[in-house]
């Protein structure tokens, strides 16, 4: 959810993630345009979904998912272009994370302390 507003829509939060890469110098494919809206579907139905901060997240993941291929691959190309495995692998990251703040807080997985017995049950035992 948005903070004192109203979520992206999908429109929206595509454009501002292609704005995002652009500004940072890498531009989609084809594929990985046709993927995005799909991509994003599922990203905004994510539980806690934060708007422009989940954007950017997945925006860094991808540009760290472009990395990690380019260096696999040892290719040089005049452009840097996300492809639609850039934008799947960085999504499922994003994806995990967030099943991560959704899980069971630290403090529910911590067993409570019993209480001390009373001065009774110290004399009785």
């Amino acid at each position: 959810e948005g903070f004192g507003g109203e979520d992206f829509s999908n429109e929206d939060s595509c454009k501002i993630l292609k704005m995002y890469l652009l500004k940072n110098g890498y531009k989609l494919d084809t594929e990985a345009e046709n993927y995005l809206s799909t991509g994003m579907d599922k990203y905004i139905k994510a539980p806690g979904w934060a708007n422009g901060r989940d954007i950017e997240t997945w925006a860094k993941k991808v540009i760290q998912e472009y990395a990690t291929r380019k260096k696999t691959i040892h290719k040089l190309e005049d452009e840097d272009i996300i492809v639609p495995s850039d934008l799947e692998n960085s999504l499922e990251k994003c994806l995990e994370s967030k099943k991560k703040e959704t899980g069971p807080s630290r403090k529910s997985r911590i067993k409570p302390i019993p209480p001390l017995p009373t001065q009774q049950q110290q004399q009785e035992a």
